[in-house]
């Protein structure tokens, strides 16, 4: 059964910080969650599992390509590609939601990205909050197995 971890990623300057799952807490702060998150969950991923990224073209720019927010950064692109997991790192270009039509081809992107019975992992930290509440409804479909 493959398995997939879904982010959102969002356009504002993130801080570095640690981050706690479970009983773990990372040792050396992270600019994105969805590194940190990588390292823990998506370390025994393999080749037929996957990290999803969503992200509009104003994320990309900021957050997923490198030296952004006007100083040299490495962009969570890199960092995921540096973390050398098995699996696939796939990005998804969302619109920005401004009306009714944008957001039901958010929820299209999203709901198409899924395969019938995998496994996901929702990383919550960041973007939009209807964007979340989206996704939360797209995960009570049928045929997704939610950890």
């Amino acid at each position: 059964m493959a398995k997939s971890f879904i982010s959102i990623l969002g356009a504002s300057d993130y801080l570095e910080c640690r981050h706690k799952f479970n009983e773990i807490i990372t040792e050396t702060p992270v600019k994105y969650s969805q590194e940190d998150i990588a390292k823990l969950i998506c370390k025994d991923f393999g080749p037929e599992d996957e990290i999803r990224i969503f992200l509009t073209e104003k994320a990309k720019e900021k957050n997923w390509e490198n030296d952004s927010h006007g100083k040299p950064n490495k962009g969570l692109k890199t960092r995921l590609n540096e973390l050398n997991l098995k699996c696939k790192i796939k990005t998804y270009i969302i619109k920005e939601g401004k009306d009714e039509n944008e957001i039901w081809e958010i929820f299209e992107t999203i709901y198409n990205s899924f395969t019938d019975n995998e496994i996901v992992y929702v990383d919550i930290t960041h973007s939009f909050r209807y964007l979340l509440m989206l996704l939360t409804i797209i995960l009570n479909f049928p045929n997704i197995k939610k950890i």
